[in-house]
């Protein structure tokens, strides 16, 4: 019992660390200009849209509406220089 606990940690540890980027291109891409309306409601922050890696080329996901918890803050997605290449380093809630 004891061994699998351990097991179950280190794989715990080993998976929350970041991993080298899985997708690399060779340029930036630029992201489409957007529009978003007016927010739904007081509190509500607009998150910007999102690269996603979806079979073989990065697509665009439009932004949205969130409200956000308390104590996290919003890191936008940016672009990251990874030998000779590029990847997408998605958003995040901290």
């Amino acid at each position: 019992m004891i061994r699998t606990l351990l097991i179950l940690l280190l794989f715990c540890l080993i998976s929350s660390c970041e991993m080298e980027p899985r997708f690399v291109i060779g340029t930036t891409l630029t992201a489409p200009l957007g529009y978003h309306d007016r927010s739904p409601g007081e509190g509500y922050i607009w998150i910007q849209g999102d690269w996603f890696w979806n079979g073989g080329r990065y697509a665009w996901r439009d932004g949205y509406w969130s409200r956000p918890e308390h104590g996290y803050n919003f890191y936008p997605g940016t672009w990251q220089r990874h030998k000779g290449g590029w990847y997408w380093r998605q958003g995040r809630w901290k």
